[in-house]
């Protein structure tokens, strides 16, 4: 047993160096990198109630707040648990009591689209409101959706299902 403040060095040139101040525990590496070793390296809370972070060889590495895995990689990028995700390309936008959108990366073959849930709070019943194509073409798909420019909004365009329609404010 060794008292508070007492250093213990291991290196030829004690380049690292393992003490207890009173308060913290500490480890400091004077030079290269500090490695841990591990096919499974799980960190827990002191009482050992609280999951921290997980890493798994040839696995995802996972972050929690609270005990509860926030974000995690997987084999096609990362996941985040929450107001936000990312997966399969696709981002997934979403608060609690309120409609929930996503981005998707490859809807209608290679175009991007903007969508959101008519469903409060629910992954459901999404609507494309604004698509860019393949190639970069711009789509509003759903008529009566307007296309709006200026900060006031002086410029709007839209189709009312029939007609093609412009419209600038007069000032």
């Amino acid at each position: 047993l060794s008292a508070d403040n007492v250093v213990s060095y291991y290196g030829t040139g004690d380049d690292l160096a393992i003490w207890h101040d009173g308060s913290n525990s500490n480890i400091e590496n004077a030079t290269g990198q500090l490695r841990i070793r591990g096919s499974y390296i799980f960190l827990r809370s002191q009482d050992a109630q609280e999951t921290l972070a997980q890493f798994t060889v040839n696995g995802a590495c996972e972050l929690f707040y609270d005990d509860s895995k926030k974000l995690e990689t997987t084999s096609g990028g990362a996941k985040v648990t929450g107001s936000a995700y990312i997966t399969d390309g696709n981002i997934f936008l979403q608060k609690s009591g309120a409609h929930h959108h996503r981005i998707l990366s490859n809807d209608a073959g290679n175009d991007l689209a903007f969508q959101q849930s008519a469903d409060t709070g629910a992954d459901t019943n999404f609507t494309t409101y604004l698509r860019i194509k393949d190639g970069g073409d711009i789509s509003l798909p759903v008529d009566t959706k307007k296309l709006l420019f200026g900060a006031g909004d002086d410029l709007e365009l839209w189709s009312d299902g029939i007609n093609g329609v412009v419209r600038a404010s007069q000032n």
